[in-house]
């Protein structure tokens, strides 16, 4: 298939996903948004159920034993790996162009290749970040913002506590 994508874009792409080939670099682009889209999608979902629970506990009167369920069992699904999806650039294609409600393929590929500079640009202002270091006592912001903090105390401050911003 030949699609014509902005010269300036496919540059950025190539040297966000380090691929050697424009086809390698679309399907590399096409399998990050994907997986980045299903996670997106089952985040979402988890967090609608948990609230229809949250709820539920609360109308029961059980929240406290609710929040310590979810503490326990944790609420994070896992990133979705790349096996998970089809092996077939066009399979990868149409399911990309319904994640992101595209219409066209050109659409779901401009898509995707925004979405890996985007990461990429992110990634390199984290790493830009590195090694600045902070001085400061962690103990004694938190005292300053919490009165009653205690460093020994495994009880966490109320909201009450919370001074006004």
């Amino acid at each position: 298939m030949q699609i014509n994508i902005d010269d300036e874009l496919l540059a950025q792409a190539m040297e966000a996903t380090g691929a050697a080939t424009k086809e390698t670099m679309i399907e590399i682009a096409l399998r990050r948004l994907v997986a980045f889209k299903t996670h997106e999608n089952t985040v979402a979902e988890v967090y609608r159920l948990q609230e229809i629970d949250r709820k539920a506990a609360e109308r029961e009167g059980r929240l406290d034993e609710w929040h310590a369920k979810l503490m326990k069992k944790g609420n994070w699904p896992e990133f979705p790996s790349d096996d998970q999806f089809p092996a077939s650039g066009e399979e990868l294609l149409s399911l990309a162009m319904s994640l992101t409600g595209s219409t066209g393929q050109k659409a779901a590929i401009e898509v995707a290749l925004r979405y890996v500079v985007q990461m990429n640009r992110q990634a390199k202002a984290i790493r830009s970040l590195w090694g600045i270091g902070w001085d400061g006592d962690l103990n004694e912001m938190r005292r300053s913002r919490f009165p009653d903090w205690d460093q020994n105390s495994s009880v966490e401050p109320s909201c009450e506590t919370i001074p006004a911003a």
